[in-house]
Formats: C-alpha cells, structure tokens, sequence
C-alpha cells in the first residue's frame, strides 16, 4: 500500500478533481500545453488528460511530428493547436523560423495560459516561453527531474525563464532555488501529475500480483562517457546477480527513449537462454508488470518506487557518482555497488513498498488545475486593471 499521509484528500473521487469543489469563475481556460523530451511529456499528459474532459478548460497540444504520432495513441480525443501540424522536426532546429511559427500559433489560438515542459537540449520550450511572455500570455514551465536546472531555460546565449516553474517536490525546490537565475524566479511545488496518475492507476489495479525483475536501462554510456558507468556492463551485473541468487523469474530489459533499440535487440537475444527479453509494454502496464525494479538513475526508477516497487540503483565503485541524481534517500531506492550485494537485495523477503514521499505526488493533478486557474485569474485582473488606469488617464487629459 501507499502511504499518502496528510496529503490524500478526503472523500475524493478519482474522477472528480478537487478544484472542482472550488468556486472559481465559469470562463472557459484557453491552455496551450507544449513538451518535446519524454519526462517532460509524461507530466504534461495527465493534465492534458484531466483538462480534456474539464468544462472549464479547452486544451491543446503542441509538439514535434514523432511526439504528436505517440500522443494521437496514447490521448485519443485530444485537441492539437491549429496549424500544430506545420511544426516540423526542421522547424524545431530554427530558432528564428521556430520564434515567428510560434508566434503567429499564439495569436491565433488566443491562449491564456502556457504549460511546457522543459528540456536541457531542445528549443522547442525555451522558444515558446520566450515567445508567451513577449505577447504577455502567462507561462508555466515543468520540472520533472532533478537536474539540469540551468540547462533547461539557457541555450548557452541567453536566458528564458517562465512566470512560474512547478517542481516535484521540496528537494528540487532548494535545488532549483540555489540557481542563479537572472530575475526572480517563482517556485512552487505541485508535485508530479504523472506520478499521481500511477499511483491511482496501481491502487485500483491492486498491483500486488508481479513476479518480473525489470532492468530500467538509459544510455548514459553514449551520452555521458565522462560518467564511467556502462548500461549494458551493468545489465550483465542483473543477470549474473539473479543466477547467484537463484532467483526464477522472468527479466526484462527496457531501454530508454532515447537507447538503440537493436543494440538491445542483439543483447537480449544472446542472453534468451538465461530468461532474457526485451519490453514491450506500454509505461503503466510495464509498472503494474514490475516486481523489483533495477537501474541506474532513470526517472522511471522514481516512478516504479512512488508506485511502491522496491527499486535498486546500480552504482558501482569507480563511477562519476554525480552522475546520479534522483533523491535516493527520499524514494528509499537502494544504492548497490556490486553483485553480491544485488544479489542479497534480490533475495530480501520483506521489501519495503510504502514510500512517504509519495504524499505530496497524490493531489499533484488538483493543485495544478487550482493552480492555473488562480493565475488566468489573476493576468485577467490585472489586464483589467491596466485598463481602467488607462481610460482614466484618457478622461484627465
């Protein structure tokens, strides 16, 4: 069971939000929600989710051609952007083609609000907020991992910040507050949608039931060589580990987003004999599929833990250990250095499952919609305001 403490609402429908208990006005909300990298996309797709079937809002979505394929499946029924499919891969590479497409998408839309994710490479986010914020339309940035905090709103020329960035939880907070940002950044912390959304997902699923091992792989050997750490050295670690401890049960390997897929293909057959496949399931259905969780330091290995897996992160001696970046204490993810000690936690017969962290994830859809709401209110206000001072300074003349 999760442990949500005194942040689970009382009596709350999981399908009825808590803002909707709250008396705001009955204007229809005009969001327009953006991401490029996977983290970032996960997080923005149960607000988009929740916000679709939400009265008071009319979302829509933006993003590249590959990522708009993946959303058409994975959110049927959702509205993209008018002319969203005029954002090609090219365009993405153009930052003054990229700034007047996004513009002129702007006007036309006639958004109040912006919600993006943000990424470390791409420009796509940077671009939008910096085109919102030029034509005034209030802009909110998500943070979904805990890294990489400068990287995310400079491009290595200049800085673009959003009117409010929304981090997981305190530990990003104190991180992301210690960034020198050019002005004055507001912080909140809402917690993860996507985290929630699991968390719900698992619970009315029961999700007692697993018996996979699965090894949650990233490319760190390719994109972070300074970093010493070898995905696949550390994938033999798992099997060998399960071998020592005799374990019999099924492993399964999943490469991230941005792995080659035929590399493992080709090591995962090679391995077929000793109970090795590659993953194919969806996201939720590969977390409700997960008895013990083994990786490195993917946000996936946090949302398997928020969802109570016991989860594990290889970090062997002699490793660049900035390189791992989640907050282990916090999610209770152990740190293994060598086989052996895999082995032995493979083996535990009590893993513990409540993770106390998890609380402040649970209301994370509710607080952002209570959220965006108070912000399209008060830009309205203070347009309104801008207006009145303006037609009396006419009428003094």
């Amino acid at each position: 069971m999760l442990s949500l403490g005194k942040f689970r609402p009382k009596a709350l429908s999981l399908n009825r939000p808590v803002s909707s208990f709250i008396n705001h006005n009955h204007k229809i909300t005009r969001v327009l929600l953006a991401g490029n990298d996977s983290g970032g996309l996960n997080v923005i797709a149960p607000l988009l989710r929740e916000w679709n079937e939400d009265s008071r809002f009319t979302p829509h979505f933006l993003a590249g051609p590959r990522v708009r394929r993946e959303f058409r499946y994975r959110l049927p029924g959702i509205q993209f952007a008018p002319g969203a499919d005029e954002l090609t891969e090219r365009l993405c590479h153009r930052p003054g083609e990229l700034d007047g497409y996004l513009r002129g998408l702007l006007l036309k839309g006639r958004y109040d609000v912006v919600v993006c994710g943000t990424s470390a490479n791409a420009l796509l986010e940077k671009r939008l907020l910096h085109t919102a914020r030029s034509l005034g339309v209030p802009c909110v940035a998500i943070c979904d991992m805990w890294w990489a905090y400068t990287e995310r709103f400079h491009d290595g020329q200049n800085w673009t910040l959003p009117d409010r960035l929304w981090v997981l939880d305190d530990a990003m907070r104190v991180a992301a507050e210690q960034v020198a940002w050019p002005s004055k950044l507001a912080i909140d912390v809402v917690g993860s949608p996507f985290f929630a959304q699991l968390m719900r997902r698992r619970m009315n699923n029961g999700g007692d039931t697993a018996r996979t091992i699965r090894y949650i792989s990233e490319p760190v050997s390719t994109s972070f060589p300074e970093a010493g750490i070898n995905e696949f050295a550390l994938a033999d670690m798992l099997v060998s580990a399960m071998a020592t401890a005799k374990l019999d049960a099924p492993i399964v390997f999943r490469p991230h987003p941005a792995d080659s897929i035929e590399a493992w293909r080709r090591w995962t057959y090679a391995r077929r004999a000793q109970g090795v496949s590659l993953d194919t399931l969806p996201l939720e259905e590969a977390i409700a599929d997960t008895r013990l969780a083994v990786g490195i330091s993917s946000i996936m290995l946090a949302e398997l833990r928020i969802c109570g897996v016991p989860a594990a992160s290889l970090q062997p001696t002699g490793v660049d250990r900035n390189y791992y970046c989640l907050p282990f204490e916090d999610l209770e993810i152990a740190r293994i250095p060598d086989e052996q000690r895999l082995a032995d936690w493979l083996i535990l017969r009590e893993h513990k499952s409540d993770v106390n962290a998890a609380a402040i994830h649970y209301g994370a859809i509710e607080r952002a919609t209570d959220q965006i709401l108070s912000l399209v209110s008060a830009s309205t206000t203070d347009v309104n305001a801008q207006k009145c001072v303006g037609a009396a300074d006419c009428r003094n003349r």
